[in-house]
């Protein structure tokens, strides 16, 4: 009898023990299942707040538990040619998306395309608001000279040009090098003096424009007489001579004149003109209006029309 009772109490706690087995299966299978749910749901929200060392990796097929490493290199990092136990789930989340290399390169020719046809106009524009800057900046630095220079010697009306002569001429050396060492280069920022050629007298100013002065003047029964002095305010170091074919007056070069008969800031943009300067005048000025029917290096008015514009070249400019 006290076997059967020893026997009786060693199966009920072999039925307990294998209870209490079947019931952690049964748990551990539930926290299973809870895992994948939440790593299907969101699997890189879910790995970045779990604070388990050991994730459990899920499958259709068995239930494996892995480590953070392991269970990288099932899903993140499959391998190609090896069979994934974890396939199934790993599909969901760590396939990527990929362009066929027709795709890639009919998107570059479409790219091509649109910068082809949109870089010359952003160029042209970017260029036309540097030469806009440059010639106001050029405008106020021989403004201030010429106000400081005056105070200094007088009016344009008291200086003197040069001596007079039977041959039309641009100015002589020794005129020309007179008129910028007394009315110009004292009052400017000079970086480096060229000196005499092209019949033209050239220094370089500290924002690099070169400056090229000349002089002209009237015909009288033969006698020429200097009564101006034409300033080619340069931004490509041209030293040519005003009139010469490689100036440009409406991208490169820019004129000032200094009249003795005239205003200096009335008419420092202008060849000719007289009266009210008006915006229809300094563009279609007959020879040298700043309009594309005029050669550029005819375009003498064209610093006039950038300065009536505000200092912007507007869409009728001649570029």
């Amino acid at each position: 009898m006290k076997e059967k009772i020893k026997n009786m109490t060693i199966l009920e706690k072999t039925v307990r023990r294998e209870n209490g087995k079947t019931l952690k299966r049964v748990q551990d299978d539930m926290d299973v299942y809870g895992h994948c749910e939440r790593m299907r749901s969101n699997p890189a929200n879910y790995l970045t707040r779990s604070a388990d060392k050991n994730l459990l990796g899920c499958s259709r097929l068995t239930g494996l538990r892995l480590s953070v490493a392991e269970f990288h290199s099932f899903t993140l990092k499959p391998s190609p040619s090896a069979r994934n136990p974890l396939s199934p789930f790993t599909s969901h989340f760590s396939r990527r998306a990929a362009f066929t290399l027709a795709e890639v390169l009919i998107t570059l020719g479409i790219i091509g395309v649109v910068a082809a046809m949109t870089m010359p106009t952003l160029i042209a524009k970017y260029q036309k608001k540097v030469f806009a800057t440059k010639v106001k900046q050029t405008y106020a630095i021989l403004s201030n000279a010429m106000t400081v220079s005056i105070a200094a010697n007088g009016t344009p009306a008291e200086w003197s040009y040069g001596a007079t002569s039977d041959e039309a001429s641009p100015g002589s050396k020794e005129d020309l090098t007179y008129i910028v060492n007394t009315y110009f280069k004292p009052y400017l920022k000079v970086a480096e003096d060229v000196g005499y050629k092209n019949q033209g007298y050239h220094i370089v100013l500290s924002n690099g424009t070169t400056l090229s002065f000349f002089t002209d003047g009237n015909t009288t029964n033969n006698i020429y007489t200097p009564t101006a002095v034409y300033i080619v305010a340069s931004n490509n170091k041209n030293t040519k001579t005003y009139w010469d074919v490689s100036r440009d007056y409406s991208q490169h070069d820019i004129l000032y004149t200094v009249r003795k008969a005239n205003n200096f800031l009335s008419f420092f943009f202008l060849v000719s003109g007289s009266g009210d300067i008006t915006r229809e005048n300094i563009i279609n000025e007959s020879g040298h209006g700043c309009n594309s029917n005029v050669a550029k290096n005819r375009r003498y008015h064209c610093g006039a029309l950038i300065m009536n514009d505000g200092w912007e070249i507007k869409d009728d400019y001649p570029w």
